[in-house]
């Protein structure tokens, strides 16, 4: 059989136009590809120099904000050392005011707490700090605008707790350590405030090398924190340590000692040692115009002591004319409704108090109210304290339910800023209860009495002169209750602590007897009741301060005569105290 070939398969074969065509697509598409790269390459290009821009922008905006926020920063904190050197009060807060106005919606959340502390919207505050807690931030940052923001508000109570978490987080930044100071003395919490000092003199002479300025400054503060307390041998004795070590490393007449010099003429001005007092109150002044002509606050504060110390020696025209010389310079320099006056107006009030102007004084005393009132300084002890003295203005004046109202205030106000157990929450009590007596609301006064005296019992640094106070008037209710038992202990108990101070003034022994002479008088004793109250009657009108007093003593010696049958004396008495009014009435209008 013969062998044929088989066929090959056929090929496949393009025709020219259909390779051109596929050619051209691929060029095509390559094009295109090409095309996309670059714009996307542009596009990536611009995205990133729009980052870098960004980036940039916001690096500019930050540092504008860490700017904005180091500036109001350091000016709140100025504000809050009280005592403000060389930039006069009214010009600092107008430099708080234009930072923060500098803050704007867009700045961080710490400028925007810091921009409502320093206006003093304590609620506006919260929102920021509360997201600054969120995010987990920065705990110094956190604790530190909460104590600004509390400062501020004149809360020093809400202002030492957030500092005590700021010293506990940085036990080694002695900046806090004196911010918790400063708070803890503002509250009244003097014992903490001690305890404070003792740690950081301890810490602070346990240390190489030895930093004596930071000790000079201890020194000082625990001075002052013994003086609040009435120890005033303690205080004299650190102040003097202070100075001492002040003189070694910056001179006689430095600028530092100045507060030094002023605080121990305080002192001496308590212990009625007149001719040192002036001496050291004269060289804090010479120091602070020589150093630091601006610092009208520190000056004014020196001036006003000047002046109560001449009030202290009964040189009232000289006190009083010192007192609105002061008073003047200072308001004309830095306005008159700036918050060192209340220092003065409340003076001048006392002053007033003290010569039976009673309309003159409540002027001023109102005056200083309605400053710490505006500045939003309710919880500020000077406002309490002022707000006391007029209840008492108030209650001479016979003028019971504004007088009750004040001092209901006053304690309201000790309770919630000072706590339960505060030295001013326990002599706000003291007041109303010396109100209540009056009153002849008896059951009221020994409540309120005993409170106090709870109180008192648990804070040990209380003088043994404030002790004898609470005792009389405990003395004084419980003869209005007819526990006459009780009441001879208390009244014998008030004379002893006072025969224990050094200093103790007449006229409050004088008080005391007095006191004892009409228990004499309840108890059935008229005659021992008159020979006891006679003895004390010179003492008792002496006391420019204790003209009720006085005039209680007269009545006394009244109601003494009658019980003795000495009719014709008693009409001589009762008409003396009638003219006594009379006259007291006159000068109670004089403004």
């Amino acid at each position: 059989m013969a062998l044929t070939a088989t066929p090959p398969a056929s090929t496949l074969t393009l025709s020219p136009e259909v390779w051109l065509s596929i050619i051209l697509g691929a060029v095509v598409t390559l094009i295109i590809a090409y095309i996309i790269y670059k714009i996307q390459k542009r596009e990536a290009g611009e995205h990133l120099q729009k980052h870098e821009e960004r980036f940039d922008e916001l690096k500019r905006l930050h540092e504008q904000d860490s700017e904005k926020i180091r500036v109001l920063y350091e000016l709140i904190i100025k504000s809050q050392n009280g005592s403000l050197g060389e930039v006069e009060a009214e010009a600092l807060e107008e430099k708080i005011e234009e930072a923060a106005d500098a803050i704007t919606e867009d700045d961080s959340h710490q400028a925007q707490a810091l921009k409502a502390i320093a206006d003093k919207d304590k609620e506006e505050a919260d929102s920021p700090l509360a997201k600054i807690a969120q995010q987990e931030h920065d705990l110094e940052e956190l604790y530190n605008l909460h104590a600004m923001n509390e400062f501020r508000h004149g809360n020093y109570t809400g202002a030492a707790v957030w500092l005590k978490k700021l010293t506990d987080l940085l036990p080694e930044n002695n900046d806090y350590h004196i911010r918790y100071f400063t708070a803890l003395s503002e509250c009244g919490q003097f014992r903490d405030a001690e305890e404070l000092c003792t740690k950081m003199l301890a810490k602070l002479r346990a240390a190489s090398p030895l930093e004596e300025n930071k000790i000079a400054d201890w020194l000082y503060s625990m001075g002052q924190v013994k003086h609040n307390q009435h120890q005033t041998a303690e205080a004299e004795d650190y102040l003097n340590q202070a100075l001492e070590l002040g003189i070694k490393l910056f001179g006689n007449d430095s600028f530092e000692l100045a507060n030094t010099y002023n605080d121990l003429g305080i002192i001496y001005m308590e212990r009625r040692d007149f001719s040192k007092a002036e001496e050291y109150i004269r060289t804090a002044l010479r120091i602070k115009k020589k150093e630091d002509d601006q610092d009208f606050v520190n000056t004014a504060f020196m001036t006003c002591n000047l002046a109560s110390m001449y009030k202290s020696q009964n040189r009232l025209e000289e006190a009083e004319k010192l007192y609105k010389e002061g008073m003047q310079v200072f308001g004309d320099r830095m306005g008159y409704d700036h918050t060192v006056l209340t220092y003065y107006y409340s003076h001048l009030g006392q002053l007033y108090f003290s010569q039976y102007k009673l309309q003159a004084a409540r002027i001023y005393l109102e005056k200083s109210i309605a400053i710490f009132e505006k500045m939003k300084l309710t919880n500020h002890p000077g406002y309490v304290g002022t707000l006391g003295l007029l209840g008492q203005i108030c209650t001479t004046l016979k003028l019971y339910p504004e007088a009750e109202q004040n001092f209901v205030k006053n304690m309201e106000i000790c309770l919630i800023s000072f706590g339960k157990d505060s030295l001013h929450t326990g002599y706000a009590k003291y007041r109303y209860a010396q109100l209540c007596n009056r009153m002849h609301r008896y059951e009221e006064a020994e409540q309120l009495i005993l409170q106090a005296d709870a109180i008192e019992s648990q804070n040990p640094g209380v003088s043994g002169l404030d002790r004898s106070k609470t005792f009389n008037l405990k003395g004084l209710i419980n003869i209005g209750l007819h526990k006459f038992t009780e009441a001879e202990q208390d009244i014998r108990q008030a004379i002893s602590l006072l025969a224990e101070e050094e200093h103790a003034p007449d006229s409050l022994n004088a008080e005391y007897h007095a006191t004892l002479a009409l228990l004499l008088l309840q108890t059935g004793h008229p005659a021992e009741a008159e020979k006891l109250l006679n003895a004390q009657l010179p003492a008792l009108e002496a006391n420019p301060m204790g003209v009720q007093l006085f005039l209680d003593a007269l009545q006394l010696k009244a109601d003494i005569c009658k019980a003795l049958g000495k009719t014709e004396e008693a009409a001589q008495v009762q008409a003396n105290l009638a003219a006594q009014i009379a006259r007291l009435t006159e000068l109670s209008h004089q403004t």
